[in-house]
């Protein structure tokens, strides 16, 4: 293996793309030139990145988007992998390695993942599910230690992606229709699914993403509302009769359907049922209530474990408030 490109997307937020640079420089072992793509930055921005040793700067003058702006710094790379990274992110030691020998390991892995954290140590992103053609998230809020297994994914997102020089060659690139943002990293799996090509998520790169950083600067929530339903209704429309994520096996989309709908429900009655249980034991005190929270399922959900901490609280309180006589 060769060097590795990095391509770093810049729009304003100079401090973050410094941290990320100086990240990538500290942890990263492996040959690698880092080119910095500009996206429309001020004068100001443009100034201060160009003081940054060790960079290639491409300054495109107007914000070409996400995809565009990727597009530009991967048709002026020549590494045999390109690794796209947001300018929001801080990586950790041995976080290229990793995703290196993941894409080594098979000639038909195209696109490999990290796993991103908050920087409260909680999951942001082990791979993406999908509910129908809707992407989400796996692992949300979870501690760090879940999804420690790797696996095949149908897509991942691209605040930091490996992808091999040969997928561009096989003719997937990033659809620049989803201006400025949002959806084109599941549409360029989607492709590269088309194409044959395996995408799988690597847990022992972990990068810390501060996530959305230059929406939060530039674009107002409801600017960010209409960009999102229209980027998700391309997606759809794109999509809808190709279905990449549906099983091979030849069956009526219909069926297909149903069979997703049954798996919610199913799920949602065993949500149902080991609460009811739980309740039943915290009630009887069969066991001290700190220990019961480190037991829970994974089928709880982030929001779920949230407030069966905040009822243990309570509990704990009260039996403090009891014991005082009060």
């Amino acid at each position: 293996m060769g060097h590795i490109d990095i391509i770093v997307l810049s729009l304003e937020n100079v401090e973050f793309t410094k941290q990320c640079i100086k990240s990538v420089k500290d942890y990263t072992a492996l040959p690698h030139h880092i080119i910095v793509v500009d996206n429309g930055s001020s004068q100001g921005t443009i100034e201060e990145l160009k003081k940054i040793d060790g960079i290639r700067l491409i300054l495109n003058g107007v914000n070409k988007g996400f995809a565009g702006g990727n597009n530009i710094g991967i048709k002026a790379c020549n590494a045999e992998y390109v690794l796209l990274l947001n300018n929001d992110t801080k990586v950790t030691k041995g976080w290229l390695e990793e995703m290196a020998k993941m894409a080594e390991s098979n000639d038909r892995i195209g696109i490999v993942g990290c796993k991103l954290l908050y920087p409260d140590d909680t999951i942001q992103h082990a791979g993406v599910g999908f509910k129908g053609l809707f992407p989400f998230h796996t692992g949300v809020g979870l501690p760090k230690g879940y999804y420690h297994e790797p696996r095949e994914c149908k897509a991942i997102t691209f605040a930091c992606v490996l992808i091999k020089r040969k997928v561009f060659d096989s003719g997937v690139w990033l659809d620049e229709g989803y201006y400025p943002a949002l959806f084109e990293d599941i549409d360029f799996c989607f492709q590269a699914l088309e194409k044959g090509w395996r995408i799988m998520y690597c847990p022992d790169a972990i990068i810390y993403h501060y996530e959305s950083r230059t929406w939060k600067s530039i674009f107002q929530k409801q600017r960010y509302s209409e960009i999102f339903r229209r980027n998700s209704l391309r997606l759809k429309q794109k999509w809808k009769d190709k279905d990449p994520i549906r099983p091979k096996a030849k069956i009526p989309r219909i069926a297909y359907d149903a069979h997703l709908f049954l798996i919610d429900k199913i799920n949602t009655l065993r949500l149902i049922t080991l609460s009811f249980f739980f309740r039943l034991y915290f009630h009887f005190k069969l066991r001290p209530l700190k220990r019961i929270f480190d037991h829970l399922p994974i089928v709880f959900t982030a929001s779920i474990r949230k407030r069966w901490r905040e009822w243990i609280d309570r509990r704990k309180y009260k039996d403090q408030l009891r014991k005082l006589g009060k």
